[in-house]
């Protein structure tokens, strides 16, 4: 079948389920290690080239049940360990494959099913014997395995410094105790032009706002900030009640004020107690000492002529997320009334800017006690924007992890033939068929270190020979092209990442191959008999 075929199943056509996780492998193979290849999608509004087996998951339309279940494992296998997605379809496209020469031989389902958990268990058992802990990312090898998991995203200068100082800043808000600090709150900003690709960490957050005061500074040193408003019917902005009369512009989170004035005296004292009642609100940021203040609610007229002349940058209208983003980034806290403020309620950044490009955004940097950061990207990219800022999430995820204290092994395919050769080892003592099925699991396990080699431009046959006969510490060097020890250079990768993708590739692939027809279910229109009669017929029986 061709590979094609993953993403086309005809509703009466009678699949191996097996097929579709063994095409997906195929196509996860070509894309394996530094030397991986790119893929050309052709969809019917864009071609999209890329070697990120993620976005094709997201191009192609997988339509294969076997296909879907094994790359819902290689999503999931991300999510959960950071890395390792490719090897796990890889694995079970060869796990997949050796399962139905052994099907086609007639070996029972349940043998290999059997063999199979047998493998995997002393598969993940040779994992542990490998390990080295660590949890420094100045060691060498902690860099070093931050680089392997960066893939193709190490092309950007700095990446692996600015992946290191992003791990560093999640595992201490996470060490703090702060809620809502994670992987997922590092944010990304891309700048094009014409220089060479390259990444930076920095403590702060982009914001694409423009200030409201057009003619305070646009650039802070030693900027103090505050933040107003924390959401929806919660605190107010710098604004008359003049506006809140029928609620504002949508009546969110502002409070109606109804006014009843008899005489025009009346209206006009109104407004006059607007007008003090607005500078009463900026005095307040003033006595505070603030240079900046960011607010979810509204700016009146007003109010922006106040701000401009006491020379304070104001922007408005933040949601309420962005709101908290820039309270944990300058450790300014929420103030709800303005009125209330005090010096103890406002923050502080080494610098802000507004920057006018295509967009107008403003930067808040050099953040000292920042719990939020920035990987700002700059140049133009060879690759997509999201399949790299997905490499960076991994490297990340893989220095935290470090920092946590974990085990590293040897990468470059040398802990995949480690493992293997102690599952044959354990088959030796098995003493039914299973043995067989547990030779061919070595033999998948394989297939990762063949692929390496193979889409590194090597020869499979003596590399793998020679990495079978250079230890527990041999690895394979993809760019020279030779097999050494790992040393310090690495390539290394985290044990756990190498357990999860194991056990969830053998699990998938047990699963499948327990599954003996593939049947399709009854469309929502179809109607489905449900009065059914259990009572003895003979001639129903019979028939």
């Amino acid at each position: 079948m061709d590979s094609s075929s993953i993403t086309s199943a005809d509703a009466g056509e009678d699949h191996a389920v097996l097929d579709g996780a063994v095409q997906l492998g195929g196509l996860a193979a070509g894309l394996y290690g530094p030397g991986g290849r790119d893929k050309l999608v052709v969809t019917d509004g864009e071609a999209v080239v890329t070697g990120d087996l993620h976005q094709l998951f997201d191009t192609l339309d997988l339509a294969h049940p076997g296909a879907r279940i094994a790359a819902n494992a290689a999503v999931e296998q991300k999510e959960t360990a950071g890395d390792g997605s490719t090897a796990v379809a890889l694995l079970i496209g060869a796990l997949g494959d050796r399962a139905d020469d052994l099907l086609a031989k007639g070996m029972h389902r349940a043998t290999i099913a059997k063999g199979f958990h047998r493998g995997q268990r002393a598969a993940v058992a040779a994992v542990a014997d490998l390990g080295t802990q660590i949890a420094d990312l100045d060691d060498p090898r902690s860099r070093a395995a931050i680089r392997a998991s960066l893939g193709r995203a190490t092309e950007l200068d700095g990446s692996v410094e600015a992946v290191i100082e992003a791990a560093r800043l999640t595992q201490r808000a996470r060490d703090r105790g702060t809620r809502g600090i994670g992987v997922d709150h590092v944010e990304f900003h891309h700048r094009t032009g014409a220089s060479a690709p390259a990444v930076e960490f920095r403590r702060g957050l982009f914001l694409e706002r423009e200030p409201v005061t057009p003619n305070t500074a646009r650039q802070f040193e030693d900027a103090r900030i505050a933040v107003l408003g924390g959401g929806k019917k919660a605190g107010h902005g710098i604004e008359e009640r003049e506006l809140k009369r029928t609620g504002g512009s949508t009546g969110k989170g502002r409070t109606e004020v109804t006014l009843q004035a008899e005489t025009p005296e009346d209206l006009e004292a109104f407004r006059q107690h607007e007008v003090e009642d607005v500078k009463a609100q900026v005095q307040a940021l003033v006595d505070a000492d603030v240079d900046v203040v960011f607010t979810t609610m509204g700016i009146s007229d007003r109010a922006i002529a106040e701000l401009d002349k006491a020379g304070i940058t104001a922007f408005r209208s933040l949601q309420a997320p962005q709101a908290r983003r820039v309270s944990r980034a300058t450790g300014a806290r929420i103030v709800m009334g303005n009125t209330n403020i005090g010096p103890e309620d406002v923050g502080s950044a080494g610098r802000v800017t507004v920057e006018s490009a295509d967009e107008t955004y403003v930067r808040i940097e050099e953040c000292a006690e920042s719990e939020v950061g920035t990987l700002v990207i700059t140049g133009a990219l060879r690759y997509d924007a999201t399949s790299i800022q997905r490499a960076l999430m991994s490297g990340i995820s893989t220095g935290r992890t470090i920092l946590q204290g974990t085990r590293l092994v040897p990468g470059g395919g040398g802990t995949w033939m480690q493992i293997a050769a102690a599952v044959r080892d354990e088959a030796k003592g098995v003493g039914d068929r299973s043995a067989v099925a547990m030779d061919e699991y070595a033999e998948a396990l394989e297939e990762l270190p063949r692929t390496l080699v193979r889409n590194a431009g090597g020869d499979p046959i003596d590399t793998l020979t020679r990495l079978r006969a250079s230890g527990a510490s041999g690895v394979f060097d993809a760019d020279e092209k030779v097999v050494r020890d790992a040393g310090d250079r690495g390539p290394f990768d985290l044990a756990p990442v190498v357990e999860s993708a194991v056990t969830a590739a053998s699990d998938v692939v047990i699963q499948l191959v327990r599954i003996d027809d593939t049947l399709p279910a009854a469309d929502d229109d179809d109607e489905v008999e449900d009065d059914y009669d259990f009572r003895p017929d003979p001639e129903r029986d019979v028939a």
